[in-house]
């Protein structure tokens, strides 16, 4: 490790550990939770590690089978949690707190799974900059007496990436993947159907135009697309649409637009500021 204010801050994440008789971690497979599970892991042992990961209509798939091989690489002991935020009809009205109510009860089946396994202090992968944006779900961890000992020690997104690099996992460089829920505007409902379009209208997206990353934002029979803005064009061709438009008619969008600003990670902060000022 070269850069000494990060081995500074590694050092101390791991005393940090050490000092933990076990530990559960909150995994999702993203780059975040997944150097949180192999620090505790490489401290602790893996008999003395739990990851869990939740299964919820708002997060695709893929995401949970990655999660799957990335623990088992990892030989640690991992759950599958089903969560149940769509039985509350405050996260189904889609309000700006919707993330917040979504993280009070993910966490709340976690920690459930994770005292009645013996495992009493439950860690996440917050970073410190997710402490410079609009996150709800932040309270939520607070509230739960979650742990995030990256956001403790300062570790920023790009540091974790780096790290993640420096021990050779997989997912170092892998997109950031926001529930499928954030691409529903607030006021509209969160239904099971609108999710599942969203995430068979994305993998179609990627898979058609070799992307790494993409969001297809659900207005009712609009589908707003954002792909990284020097794939904009092509997106918006002739050629592309073509293509597009058959198979998004038949996820139930009538129309399609291609977002000339590109793929923007803060396209929620955004909505909000809107709201605050209207």
């Amino acid at each position: 490790m070269h850069n000494t204010v990060i081995a500074q801050k590694l050092g101390e994440l791991k005393s940090r550990l050490a000092a933990m008789p076990n530990a559960a971690v909150a995994f999702s497979g993203g780059v975040d939770s997944t150097l949180v599970l192999k620090l505790a892991v490489d401290i602790l042992g893996p008999s003395r590690v739990l990851a869990l990961t939740a299964v919820s209509p708002s997060h695709p798939e893929h995401e949970r089978r990655l999660a799957v091989e990335l623990a088992d690489s990892l030989a640690v002991q991992h759950r599958l949690v089903p969560t149940a935020e769509f039985d509350d009809p405050r996260f189904v009205a889609n309000t700006p707190q919707r993330c917040y109510i979504c993280k009070t009860h993910i966490l709340a089946a976690l920690q459930d799974v994770a005292c009645s396994e013996g495992f009493l202090t439950v860690l996440d992968g917050g970073n410190a900059d997710d402490k410079n944006d609009w996150r709800p779900g932040m309270r939520a961890v607070a509230e739960a007496g979650v742990l995030s000992p990256l956001a403790d020690f300062g570790f920023t997104k790009q540091e974790v990436r780096q790290l993640c690099k420096h021990f050779d996992l997989p997912n170092h460089d892998k997109p950031a993947a926001p529930c499928l829920a954030t691409r529903i505007p607030f006021g509209q409902p969160i239904t099971r159907e609108k999710l599942i379009a969203v995430d068979e209208a994305e993998r179609f997206i990627k898979q058609t135009f070799v992307l790494a990353d993409c969001r297809v934002r659900h207005f009712d029979h609009l589908a707003r697309i954002e792909v990284p803005l020097a794939h904009v064009a092509t997106v918006a061709g002739a050629d592309a649409m073509r293509l597009l438009q058959p198979f998004f008619k038949q996820l139930g969008f009538d129309k399609i637009e291609v977002d000339p600003r590109g793929l923007r990670s803060g396209s929620l902060s955004e909505q909000i500021d809107q709201d605050l000022q209207s």
